[in-house]
């Protein structure tokens, strides 16, 4: 195997627990859609709720459609000459390092993409509630829900695009 195949391997997995996140959302997307329809006042906002809470779904479908079908490509682009080389010469610690922290950052961004919407569709339903005596402890559960998908999201991203810069640190400060 090269270094592609390991990487486009690794992609492959990650979409398929993908899939396996974008099942478990179901139930989130039906309780909101539910709990909007059974709303005795209807108001616009709702069918942006209902849409919002079916977006987590349709984005996890989408990226793990494209993590199985794209990896290929996707391994080739962040590893490029990574087919030259087979495994038997061995990996360096480095690439090695630099494909771990790539994958961990997918991960990151796949576990913190149902909890984004399910922010989007609490403020949503907020707006629309706001006088409610329940918003007000959704207001403050809001904000830290917020802070929570920022930094998942962010650290996701730097894991991602920075693994080489990463894997280069923690290859100087813990050597295999």
């Amino acid at each position: 195997m090269t270094k592609n195949d390991i990487f486009s391997l690794a992609l492959k997995i990650l979409g398929i627990y993908a899939l396996i996140v974008a099942i478990t959302t179901i139930r989130f997307s039906l309780s909101m859609i539910l709990s909007c329809i059974s709303s005795p006042q209807y108001s616009p906002g709702l069918l942006s709720t209902i849409i919002a809470s079916l977006i987590p779904l349709l984005l996890l479908l989408t990226l793990s459609y494209f993590l199985i079908k794209m990896s290929e490509k996707l391994s080739e682009l962040l590893i490029p000459n990574g087919n030259v080389e087979r495994i038997k010469t061995s990996l360096s610690t480095k690439e090695i390092y630099y494909i771990a922290f790539s994958i961990i950052g997918v991960f990151v961004i796949v576990t913190a993409l149902p909890k984004l919407f399910q922010v989007i569709t609490q403020f949503s339903y907020f707006k629309i509630h706001k006088g409610d005596a329940f918003s007000a402890r959704i207001g403050q559960r809001l904000i830290e829900s917020s802070v929570d998908v920022i930094v998942r999201f962010a650290l996701g991203f730097y894991l991602f695009f920075g693994g080489k810069g990463l894997s280069t640190i923690w290859h100087k400060i813990h050597p295999l």
